[in-house]
């Protein structure tokens, strides 16, 4: 990637082929999905523990789990 740098007074900028840009922006988009997706994965095993928990810790009995899996 050739990249050029440029100072217009105090401010610095970074000048990079368009190609490389749009790369760029594309694998940030990923990024954020990924972070998204992460997040609620986070709130998703919160809740599970908050679920554990509240039944003293003891889980989810067997015939429960088997109904809510539809199993």
């Amino acid at each position: 990637m050739t990249v050029a740098n440029l100072n217009i007074g105090r401010r610095k900028f970074v000048v990079l082929p368009r190609k490389d840009f749009v790369r760029l922006q594309q694998e940030n988009a990923k990024l954020h999905q990924l972070i998204k997706e992460d997040a609620e994965l986070g709130r998703l095993a919160d809740r599970e523990l908050r679920i554990f928990r509240g039944n003293g810790g003891k889980g989810v009995p067997w015939e429960q789990l088997k109904r809510e899996l539809g199993l």
